[in-house]
């Protein structure tokens, strides 16, 4: 154990260094409906280019602000540096929002070169700009890119759309098969409890968020932290006094047990908290271009590509805990030979 514990204060020093950088992340849809408003905002604009975006983070308890740097090239050749900012109204996780509008419909104020622009014209732009489908074809930037978008053949751009679309659940799956691989290998028994303790840990990651107001470091570290400890108080809890009593029983009390925990846990959830949806703010989700075939662009979100990440992490931390500890090696024996 005092390897394990020396490998979590590594990785624990190196989070250290590395999450301080995303403090006051910007909500990536905040800054999308923000850039879209730039054609209306600046109809002199021949073209837009965008030189940097700015997040202030919740200003107070209610709003969050962002601003977009961009260069606008006229008609006479000019490229003036102009600046657009959106404020928005925080809604409390869950909270209800228009359909139609999305973010959008908590937009609050916005502010250009010239001034704030009066609630009319706010309104009017919300119900008649970015309800419909000219909003998002006139985004300036819809994408990211890491330089020149290479081209290929259609069928390599849907094959690659179609292999990074699927790289997230793929890293998930992955995860809860090693995790039922390591119960039934040291237990010969199926743990049909696994969803709710995926449903538990999400309720932890909501809870750590919404504790930091959603942004920040802070709010991913807490989120973090906190669903780890859910799933893992839990399935302590599962495994000391449902697995343990039960071992050298027939299989079919195991499942029976697991499937009667599952449906205790789904209800105490229901109960204590609703059964209405609870939605966390986008992190991470600026879409990046990879390839291309003319107007088809294949994307991917960072948070797409953070998930396999940290499956993978987490898949070699098991892999060295098993092979390179003495808890790994106990319980590899037991497997073997009980």
């Amino acid at each position: 154990m005092s390897e394990l514990r020396r490998r979590l204060r590594v990785l624990g020093a190196l989070l250290a260094l590395i999450l301080p950088g995303c403090d006051g992340l910007a909500d990536s849809d905040a800054l999308r409906v923000c850039r879209t408003l730039l054609p209306v905002l600046d109809p002199d604009a021949e073209q837009i280019e965008i030189v940097g975006t700015v997040a202030s983070g919740r200003t107070s308890a209610v709003e969050q602000a962002v601003a977009i740097d961009y260069r606008a090239l006229t008609r006479d050749g000019r490229r003036p540096m102009r600046r657009i900012s959106c404020l928005y109204a925080v809604q409390p996780l869950g909270a209800p929002v228009d359909a139609r509008l999305g973010v959008a419909s908590t937009l609050d104020a916005v502010v250009t070169d010239e001034g704030a622009i009066g609630p009319l014209r706010l309104y009017l732009l919300k119900q008649n700009w970015l309800t419909r489908g000219m909003a998002s074809a006139a985004d300036p930037a819809p994408f990211a890119s890491f330089g020149r978008v290479p081209d290929v053949t259609r069928w390599t751009a849907a094959a690659v759309q179609t292999l990074v679309s699927a790289l997230p659940i793929m890293s998930i799956y992955a995860l809860l098969g090693a995790a039922y691989a390591l119960v039934y290998g040291l237990v010969g028994r199926i743990n049909l409890a696994f969803g709710e303790l995926t449903m538990l840990a999400g309720y932890g990651t909501i809870l750590g968020v919404s504790a930091f107001g959603e942004g920040g470091a802070g709010a991913l570290v807490s989120g973090l932290g906190l669903a780890l400890y859910t799933g893992m108080s839990h399935g302590a809890a599962l495994g000391r006094w449902v697995l343990v009593p039960l071992v050298g029983r027939p299989g079919q009390h195991v499942l029976i047990a697991t499937i009667g925990l599952s449906l205790f846990w789904s209800e105490l959830v229901r109960v204590s908290q609703g059964n209405a949806n609870r939605w966390m703010g986008p992190v991470f989700n600026r879409p990046l271009a990879l390839v291309r075939d003319g107007t088809f662009v294949v994307t991917i979100t960072p948070m797409a590509l953070v998930v396999p990440a940290v499956a993978a992490t987490a898949a070699v931390a098991l892999l060295a805990g098993l092979h390179g500890t003495r808890f790994g090696r106990r319980w590899r024996a037991f497997a073997d030979d009980p």
